[in-house]
Order: C-alpha cells, then sequence, then structure tokens
C-alpha cells in the first residue's frame, strides 16, 4: 500500500466520496506515548489509560476506481466550497451585528441626547459610557449619570475660565465646603475639607471643632499654598466658624 492509498482511503462498498474512512489520532494529553512524564511515579496517561490513542477522526473515504489526482481534485474543491459558504456566513453574521448596533446606537442617541453622546472630555467615566453605549443599550440610570457627568464638566469648564491663582502666606480664608472627606494618612486620622472661594480652590485639614456640613460657608485662618491656577493647598488651620 502506497502513502498516497493512506492518504486517500479507498471503499469498493461506496460510488461517490464519502466521510467514512475512521482513525484514532494520538492522545492530546501524553502525545501518544501512553504515559504521563508529569506523573511522578511516570505511569500511564489517565486519558488514554496507557493507549496512547485519541479519539475518533472520520476521513474521506473515495471509490477503488478513482485516481489520486480525482481525489486531490475533489477534496479541494469540496474545501472551496466550503470556505465559500462559511465566508458566506461570517458576512452575513458581520452584517447583522453591524445593523444591531446601528440600532443600539441610535437608540442611546435618542436617549441621552446628542450633546451627552459627542461630549469631548478625557473624564474615564464619561469616556467609559460613551464607549458602552456603542456597543450595548443604556439603562436609565446610565443615561442620567452620564448626562449629570458632562453637566458637571461644562460647569467647571465655565469655572475655569475665571480660575484665578490663590493667594501666598497666611491668611483668612471664606468659602463653600463642597467637600468632606475622612483621610487616613502617615500622621493618622484626619477630616480633610475642600472650600470654594472666589476663584479658586483650597484642600486641607479641617479646623478642629468646626462643625461645618457641605454647603456651608465657613471662615477660618490658615496658610494657603497654591498649586495651580485655580487650585491651592491649605494648612495650621485656626479659628474656623460657620457664616
Amino acid at each position: 500500500m502506497t502513502e498516497k492509498t493512506k492518504i486517500h482511503p479507498r471503499n469498493p462498498e461506496i460510488t461517490r466520496p464519502r466521510k467514512n474512512h475512521i482513525t484514532r489520532g494520538k492522545c492530546f494529553k501524553c502525545g501518544g506515548r501512553g504515559y504521563g512524564n508529569w506523573r511522578p511515579d511516570g505511569g500511564r496517561c489517565y486519558r488514554c489509560l496507557g493507549s496512547g490513542a485519541g479519539g475518533k477522526i472520520k476521513n474521506w473515504a473515495f471509490p477503488t476506481e478513482w485516481k489520486e489526482d480525482q481525489c486531490t481534485e475533489w477534496l479541494t474543491d469540496h474545501e472551496a466550497k466550503l470556505q465559500a459558504r462559511r465566508d458566506k456566513k461570517a458576512a452575513e453574521k458581520a452584517e447583522a451585528e453591524a445593523v444591531r448596533l446601528d440600532d443600539i446606537a441610535a437608540k442611546n442617541l435618542k436617549a441621552a441626547g446628542v450633546r451627552a453622546m459627542n461630549f469631548k472630555t478625557e473624564n474615564t467615566f464619561i469616556l467609559d459610557i460613551q464607549a458602552k453605549a456603542a456597543k450595548y443599550l443604556l439603562s436609565q440610570k446610565q443615561i442620567d449619570a452620564l448626562k449629570n457627568a458632562c453637566k458637571r464638566e461644562r460647569d467647571k469648564k465655565k469655572e475655569a475660565k475665571h480660575d484665578i491663582m490663590p493667594p501666598d502666606g497666611r491668611q483668612e480664608i471664606t468659602g463653600e465646603v463642597i467637600s468632606i472627606k475622612e483621610h487616613d494618612g502617615q500622621w493618622g486620622f484626619s477630616l480633610k475639607l475642600t472650600i470654594k472661594c472666589e476663584g479658586y480652590r483650597l484642600w486641607g485639614t479641617c479646623p478642629k471643632g468646626l462643625g461645618a456640613s457641605r454647603g456651608d460657608r465657613v471662615t477660618f485662618t490658615a496658610t494657603v499654598n497654591p498649586k495651580e491656577k485655580g487650585f491651592g493647598f491649605f494648612s495650621r488651620p485656626t479659628g474656623g466658624r460657620v457664616l
């Protein structure tokens, strides 16, 4: 029996090619060796139980009167037809997916609005929702969160146009408390404030006994250290009171 005959098996009982020639491949776990080198005792492979044989594989069998060229030509033509069908199905699937994504994007655009969906920013939260809107249908909570985040960004940009450099040195600070957070640093636990003043914001430790809440207007004396236009730090606050 020649090598080509092994590649193209024949069956005298068939008149056209059929996938009825069954062979066994090698065990994928041991590679056909029948034993496992990963086992401490070098014992037999638990997948093939030492036989080295894998699962059954069906091959094409051809009529006995066919020549090798006919077998090769038929297999090539058959594979080309299969690939053409695969490509057609893939194209149809891609086209259907594109239509589905376009429909989702249109619904999200209508629900959230053009202004929110096309908002230009570096805010990762807004960019994440905008990216999800291209693949998934947004919920009402996501739409509301996107609109609110865009509104906050627009307000920040408007305020940034009027920002000034915070004055340096020891001075009296008067402004609105916009953030109160607990902070556990290298010097222990403390309460941190963000104060909104005229044209800039300051961040630092809350004065002792201030008792302020978010939205309150407060005044106290502290040392201001400017960082950039519109923002700075304050330290050693004293004499705080709510207005």
